[in-house]
C-alpha cells in the first residue's frame, strides 16, 4: 500500500502498490512520476527552498513556509 503523509512542513510518500511485480508496477511508476513532478514544480515555480530525498519505496519532501 502506498501512503502519503502531508504535514505542515513536508510530505512523505512511502510504500509499494503491489499491483504487479517489482519493476513492472504501473501504479508505483505513476505515483513516482507525480511525486517527482511535484518536486520539480515547487522548485521551478516558487522561490522557496525545499529539501528532498528519494530512495526505493520512499520520498521525503521538506519545506518551510511556501509562498
Amino acid at each position: 500500500m502506498i501512503e502519503v503523509s502531508v504535514r505542515k512542513d513536508g510530505i512523505t510518500v512511502s510504500g509499494h502498490a503491489g499491483y504487479a511485480p517489482t519493476g513492472q508496477d504501473i501504479v508505483c511508476a505513476g505515483v513516482t512520476a507525480l511525486t517527482q513532478t511535484l518536486i520539480k514544480s515547487i522548485e521551478g515555480l516558487a522561490e522557496d527552498k525545499i529539501q528532498y530525498s528519494i530512495s526505493p519505496g520512499k520520498v521525503d519532501i521538506e519545506y518551510g513556509n511556501l509562498s
